[in-house]
C-alpha cells in the first residue's frame, strides 16, 4: 500500500468517524426535542388545568364571601343576646334585692303600726303624717342608694358599641329613608 492509499484510508476513517459522531449528535438533538415537544404539552395542559382551577375557585367566591358575612352576623346576634342576658341578669338581681329590702322596711312599718294601734295611743294627724313621710324618704332613700348601676364586665370595644348604638337611636328617627337604607347596607357589609 502506498502513502497516499493509507493517508486516503486514515482521511476516510476519519471522516467516517466525523461522520458517526455528527449522526449520534442529530439523534441525541432528536430525542431532546422530542422530550422538548412532550414537556411543552405537558405544561400546556398543566396550564390548561391551572386556568380551569381558577375558573373553578371565582366561582366559589361569592359563596366563601357570603358564608363569611352569615357568620359574622351569627356571631353578633349570639353576643347580643348573651350580653341582653348578663343585662338582664343583673338588673334582675338588683330589683330582687331592692324588693327584699322595701318588703323588710314594709314589715317593720307593719310592725310600729300595729305596735302603735295596739298600745292605743293617740296620736294627732301630724304625727303619723311625719312618721309616713319619713318611712316613704326612708324608702326612697334606700332604693336610690340600694339601687346601684348595673356594672358589667364590658369591653373597651364593647362599651364603644353600646355608645355608637345610643347615638344611632336619637338620631335615626331624624334620617330620611334614603340615608337610612344607606346605614343598613353599609352595616350588612361590615365586619365585626
Amino acid at each position: 500500500m502506498t502513502d497516499g492509499t493509507i493517508a486516503s484510508q486514515a482521511a476516510d476513517e476519519r471522516l467516517n468517524d466525523i461522520f458517526q459522531r455528527l449522526m449520534s449528535l442529530y439523534e441525541r438533538h432528536m430525542e431532546e426535542r422530542q422530550l422538548f415537544i412532550k414537556e411543552k404539552e405537558e405544561l400546556t395542559r398543566l396550564i390548561q388545568l391551572l386556568i380551569g382551577q381558577t375558573k373553578e375557585l371565582g366561582k366559589y367566591e361569592e359563596g366563601i364571601r357570603k358564608r363569611i358575612q352569615e357568620t359574622i352576623q351569627q356571631s353578633t346576634n349570639t353576643a347580643t343576646k348573651n350580653i341582653e342576658e348578663i343585662v338582664t341578669t343583673h338588673a334582675n338581681q338588683v330589683l330582687n334585692q331592692s324588693i327584699s329590702k322595701l318588703d323588710s322596711i314594709v314589715k317593720d312599718l307593719n310592725v310600729t303600726h300595729d305596735r302603735v294601734k295596739s298600745s292605743k295611743l293617740t296620736l294627732s294627724w301630724q304625727t303619723i303624717s311625719i312618721g309616713v313621710l319619713c318611712g316613704v324618704l326612708s324608702s326612697l332613700a334606700i332604693i336610690i342608694l340600694g339601687l346601684s348601676k348595673p356594672t358589667l364586665p364590658l369591653t373597651a370595644q364593647e362599651i364603644s358599641y353600646l355608645h355608637n348604638g345610643q347615638m344611632l337611636v336619637q338620631i335615626w328617627p331624624k334620617l330620611s329613608e334614603n340615608e337610612k337604607s344607606k346605614i343598613k347596607k353599609l352595616a350588612s357589609q361590615v365586619s365585626i
